[in-house]
C-alpha cells in the first residue's frame, strides 16, 4: 500500500482520537458487517460518519467535537404474507369464509378425457 503523510493535526489524527479510538473500532466492526451482509444478501453497505464540531465556550483555541456513525447493511429479504379482515377490524391468516363454501369440480374424468359438467342440471 502506498504511504502518504499524515498530518499530526490533520483529520486523521482526530479520527483516531475521537471517543479515545472508539469510534475508529466502531467503524472497523462496521465495516466487517457490512461485507458480511453483503455477502448474505448482495445490495450495498453504506457506513456515514458525522463530526460536528464547535468552539468550546470562552477559549479561542478549543474545540469539542463529537460524532456519530451510521450505517445501512443490507437485510435479509423478509417474506410477505397475505392476511384477511375478520369482524372488529381483525387480521387472520386464514380466510374464514372459504371454510364454509361448497366446492364441486368442474370436471370429472370420462374414458382418460375430460367432459364438462353441466351444473344446470
Amino acid at each position: 500500500m502506498k504511504e502518504f503523510p499524515v498530518s499530526p493535526d490533520g483529520f486523521v489524527n482526530m479520527l483516531v482520537s475521537l471517543d479515545q479510538g472508539i469510534a475508529v473500532e466502531e467503524l472497523d466492526r462496521e465495516l466487517t458487517k457490512g461485507i458480511g451482509a453483503i455477502r448474505d444478501f448482495d445490495g450495498v453497505s453504506t457506513i456515514t460518519l458525522k463530526v460536528a464540531i464547535k468552539r468550546m465556550a470562552n477559549m479561542d483555541t478549543a474545540y469539542v467535537i463529537g460524532h456519530d456513525i451510521v450505517v445501512k447493511h443490507p437485510k435479509e429479504p423478509r417474506r410477505l404474507t397475505s392476511m384477511f379482515e375478520v369482524g372488529g377490524n381483525g387480521l387472520v391468516a386464514d380466510f374464514q369464509e372459504q371454510q364454509s363454501l361448497e366446492l364441486k369440480d368442474s370436471v370429472s374424468r370420462i374414458d382418460g378425457g375430460l367432459k364438462a359438467i353441466n351444473n344446470e342440471e
